[in-house]
């Protein structure tokens, strides 16, 4: 639609490049994988038709290059949701309190915990199974799953009775988001174990920013921000998976090294104001190119941020 508008009216656009609608619309439905390649040249030709695109993530970044070579593509990351100032101790409510506990965290043992929503690419399924194993090694241990929609809180409820695990883990559906760092910061490992796409999930850069360490699929998913310095990168296998989080919930030395290093980087790259100073320094690029009417413009060097600047919706 913008592109049409554009040869029309001559009015440019910038393409805010958040998925690869081709490769999305074939996750969703299959068989569309026998028009894959017509679905991708409508792509390719929005990505051409822009005057910049804003790649999400690197993977999406590179597949923006491939679509039109020379274009203006600049990489912006989503930032951590976190406050800059997090709530008091009494402020906060009680993660222990959604894994079925009362007091202290400690009381109930180690809290995983996963956020987000329940979809099939996601994997929880690989979060169940790894978790069941896990637990067998680190008494006590519970699983809490903020998120999710109803039905697929019920049919996930019904894999963990499924495999022995009914006790130790609680759905607690969806909560306020201005409440995550509430959550975030009493978990002893956050979880993403998601197992398709390729995308880096919006959660990563809340989890990387709260001080607690993280276990993540060693895929391009994870892998385009992730490495093993900040986090725990395990194989998408149950196996795998449960004896990373069996590490992660027992040794005390990693879960502070990991957490301390994803904090750091998400301190440098991946706040509001780091946001900002990409995004403006994109635009200048973008009305260096339309003014001058070059094909190709030079992304400058990241200016001072500017707090109003607002991020991606």
């Amino acid at each position: 639609m913008a592109l049409l508008a554009r040869r029309l009216f001559g009015v440019p656009y910038v393409y805010d490049m958040d998925s690869l609608l081709a490769q999305q619309m074939i996750d969703k439905f299959p068989p569309l994988g026998r028009v894959r390649r017509g679905l991708e040249w409508f792509e390719r030709r929005a990505v051409r038709g822009s005057s910049g695109v804003l790649a999400v993530c690197r993977s999406i970044e590179e597949k923006a290059r491939e679509y039109a070579p020379g274009c203006l593509v600049a990489r912006l990351e989503d930032v951590t949701l976190l406050p800059p100032v997090p709530a008091s101790p009494e402020e906060r409510e009680s993660l222990a309190d959604l894994a079925g506990g009362s007091g202290a965290i400690g009381t109930i043992g180690p809290i995983v915990l996963y956020v987000g929503n329940l979809e099939a690419y996601q994997g929880i399924d690989l979060l169940l199974a790894g978790f069941a194993r896990a637990a067998a090694q680190v008494p006590g241990a519970r699983l809490v799953v903020i998120g999710g929609a109803p039905e697929h809180i019920r049919h996930y409820e019904e894999v963990a009775a499924r495999a022995g695990i009914g006790e130790s883990v609680r759905f607690a559906g969806p909560r306020p988001v201005e409440k995550l760092g509430d959550y975030l910061g009493q978990a002893t490992v956050l979880v993403s174990p998601r197992t398709q796409g390729t995308n880096t999930p919006m959660k990563v850069y809340s989890y990387l920013d709260s001080g607690r360490p993280l276990l993540a699929t060693r895929l391009p998913t994870h892998t385009q921000v992730l490495d093993d310095e900040v986090a725990c990168l395990v194989d998408p296998e149950p196996e795998d998976f449960a004896r990373g989080l069996a590490l992660l919930l027992t040794s005390e030395p990693l879960r502070e090294r990991l957490a301390g290093n994803a904090r750091a980087l998400s301190q440098r790259e991946f706040t509001p104001a780091a946001f900002a100073g990409k995004l403006l320094a994109f635009y200048e690029a973008v009305a260096q190119k339309i003014g001058d009417g070059r094909a190709h413009a030079e992304i400058p060097a990241s200016q001072p941020s500017r707090p109003q600047a607002h991020r991606r919706g």
